[in-house]
């Protein structure tokens, strides 16, 4: 005789075990798709939210976010303005120099004695404008593991503005620069190599004095 509802119902390990009445019991299974089917639907409505809440809040966290800018842009832009102005100018005197050595507006002028080099060639040139001031000093001492050079632009006022020296020893080559400078005496541009240990300025070179120079004076 089959269990009314309400009756209890011994199951196969002998444990009694009461039904409601008029409840009807579901399967495992089709709670398992129940479950399953309205996991996916919970996961949509928790995805859209989330970016709905995402795009609210985006304004407000780009409005708040520090801009990366290049705060140094201004004074490089100026520095590299004033560089350029600069190197124009060097360009101008050099380009004036050259001129008048075209023109035939420079002489040369007498150096000292100890500028004599080899077979009576001299080590040092130098021409002056009509007022007496080096423009053009051309400077060369060539000896087997000792040898120097140096080409120097003046202006009308005596200073120097563009040169290119060179210099070679026992270890091989020390320098080969090409070096401009501004009217106050400060170096604006530099091409070329050095050996390590010899980053001095061509003004202050060992050796080489370019103001000596243009007054006809050689250094040893």
């Amino acid at each position: 005789m089959r269990p009314t509802s309400g009756e209890a119902k011994t199951n196969s390990n002998g444990v009694k075990r009461r039904t409601a009445a008029g409840q009807r019991r579901t399967p495992l299974s089709a709670l398992s798709r129940q479950r399953l089917g309205s996991e996916p639907s919970r996961l949509t409505r928790i995805a859209a939210l989330t970016f709905t809440v995402c795009l609210t809040t985006m304004p407000a966290t780009a409005a708040t976010t520090p801009t990366k800018t290049a705060q140094p842009s201004a004074p490089v832009s100026g520095q590299t303005s004033a560089q350029n102005a600069a190197r124009v100018a060097v360009a101008r005197e050099t380009a004036q120099v050259r001129l008048l050595q075209r023109s035939g507006g420079l002489k040369a002028v007498k150096v000292t004695g100890s500028c004599a080099g080899r077979d009576n060639v001299p080590l040092l040139k130098v021409w002056a404008d009509a007022k007496g001031t080096p423009r053009l000093v051309q400077y060369q001492r060539l000896f087997p593991d000792n040898s120097q050079s140096f080409m120097g632009y003046y202006d009308a006022a005596g200073r120097l503005r563009y040169a290119t020296a060179s210099a070679s020893g026992f270890i091989g080559l020390l320098y080969n620069v090409t070096t401009e400078y501004d009217a106050a005496g400060r170096q604006v541009a530099e091409s070329g190599t050095r050996r390590p240990g010899w980053s001095q300025d061509l003004l202050r070179m060992p050796g080489l004095n370019p103001d000596l120079l243009k007054r006809g004076i050689c250094t040893r």
